[in-house]
């Protein structure tokens, strides 16, 4: 197995989660070994600086069974 060697690189980590999980530091790590979480890496991200308080949240719904769609 080939090991980079990340040592002169900052990554920004963008966090994909399973539809009602809430990501927190204690199930993170139990999360992601499970593969109910995949951590994605990007290295030298210079212009994310101005929203480094700013969450990205991506929401999967499945629908099963008949449903009316009308907007509401």
């Amino acid at each position: 197995m080939k090991v980079k060697n990340y040592t002169n690189y900052n990554f920004d980590l963008l966090f994909i989660v399973a539809s009602g999980d809430v990501v927190t530091k204690r199930i993170d790590l139990k999360a992601h070994h499970v593969k109910k979480m995949k951590l994605l890496s990007f290295g030298k991200i210079k212009n994310l600086n101005s929203i480094n308080d700013t969450a990205v949240v991506i929401i999967v719904i499945e629908l099963t069974g008949e449903f009316n769609r009308q907007w509401v």
